[in-house]
């Protein structure tokens, strides 16, 4: 994940493809950055206006557009959050020293209420999480990893291109840290 300090002062070492949420929202020395990135090499994903991410007619539009873009990027993601239903959401990190990776994993929002569409119901919580598998494309020897909100340890399953790990059942996020 980038921030916009990162962006602001071309602090994009180490990344192979951007996403920008609000392109048309960067500073002058953003775009510049981006521009550079993407005269590196850098792959440069946009967020379309036509994805209609708020649309209540067309829940999944913007999803299933989202999808097609990154697919052909997908089987060289450095980390890759799989299974599990498909409103899953994840983001990973790893750290400066790279000595650990931290995937944040999260079931679907849909339970959480919104006023502004609700009829005065509560949304229904959503079934736990129980198949989702974090693989980590990587040549470093990685030896631990942690569910941290359990506290549980996990099983390291060593891979042909690195390491996959199955995360724990969970009712609204899981936290794995490997390291």
């Amino acid at each position: 994940m980038v921030n916009d300090t990162q962006l602001e002062t071309g602090d994009l070492a180490g990344y192979k493809l951007l996403f920008l949420p609000n392109p048309d929202e960067l500073t002058t020395d953003q775009k510049k950055t981006v521009t550079r990135f993407k005269r590196s090499g850098g792959v440069v994903i946009a967020n379309n206006s036509s994805w209609a991410w708020g649309s209540i007619l067309q829940p999944n539009k913007a999803q299933e557009a989202l999808r097609a873009v990154v697919q052909p990027y997908m089987s060289a993601a450095p980390i890759r959050v799989s299974v599990g239903p498909i409103k899953m959401h994840s983001v990973a990190f790893q750290d400066p020293a790279k000595s650990q990776f931290i995937i944040a994993v999260t079931n679907d929002f849909s339970w959480v209420d919104d006023s502004k569409y609700s009829n005065g119901e509560p949304n229904p919580t959503p079934p736990p999480v129980t198949d989702a598998v974090v693989a980590i494309r990587t040549n470093r020897q990685l030896t631990q990893a942690t569910e941290v909100i359990s506290g549980q340890s996990l099983t390291l399953e060593s891979t042909q291109n690195g390491y996959r790990v199955t995360v724990p059942e969970f009712q609204t996020m899981a936290l794995v840290v490997v390291k």
